[in-house]
């Protein structure tokens, strides 16, 4: 449920969170350029539904803000600073998962920022999952990267292309960190059920994926 707490530098911020009966495994959910809309409520409810024993943690990067229009969208997501997006992840984190095993995923912008969590939080941080979201590039800045990555991208995506995957691959193998990825024939945004570009078949796909590596990774296969 929406609950509020304060950052560091004294900003009233938001989350959407699914508690778990005395769990310390958390995953962070990273909204879409959207904000933290129903999409992204109802699909917290589904990993808590299907991740049973995880902590939910929906992080608003919009300050409570959300949209339905490109242009507002577009403005919302200029707005957000790194050194700003950090601060909010890092209070999020302290406050509601302190010590715990996290995991992280995000779609379209969402996921640049769950790996940019994966960055942020080291040894803490037990696995990412990068929605089609544009990911770090530079080799200096993933040698620092913890958590094993899985990718899921689209194919006929005209924002996150097969060439920024390949770099992203070369990358990461560069840095020798540990990334998995799959390329449905999709076009962006392919997973949200309200966008026009939504793809049952693949996002069922992806979602099974999903699921898989991040109950091997926050070690809940029986």
């Amino acid at each position: 449920m929406v609950q509020n707490f304060t950052t560091g530098d004294g900003r009233n911020e938001y989350v959407y969170y699914l508690k778990a009966v005395d769990s310390d495994k958390t995953l962070l959910v990273f909204h879409e350029w959207w904000g933290l809309n129903t999409h992204i409520k109802e699909l917290a409810h589904q990993f808590a539904n299907d991740l049973p024993g995880v902590n939910i943690l929906a992080i608003d990067l919009y300050h409570g803000q959300v949209t339905d229009k490109d242009e507002h969208a577009a403005i919302l997501k200029r707005s957000i600073s790194l050194e700003t997006a950090n601060e909010t992840i890092g209070a999020a984190i302290s406050t509601f998962a302190n010590g715990h095993l996290l995991a992280s995923i995000g779609y379209c912008m969402g996921g640049t920022w769950a790996l940019e969590a994966a960055l942020l939080t080291g040894t803490q941080m037990k696995a990412c999952v990068i929605y089609y979201g544009m990911p770090e590039m530079n080799v200096e800045i993933l040698k620092s990267l913890q958590a094993p990555v899985l990718g899921i991208f689209g194919e006929f995506d005209p924002w996150i292309s097969s060439a920024i995957v390949n770099r992203f691959a070369e990358a990461m193998n560069t840095a020798g960190k540990d990334l998995q990825y799959f390329i449905f024939p999709a076009q962006h945004a392919f997973f949200n059920p309200s966008n026009a570009t939504h793809d049952p078949d693949s996002a069922r796909k992806a979602y099974a994926l999903t699921l898989e590596f991040l109950k091997k990774k926050l070690f809940l296969e029986n």
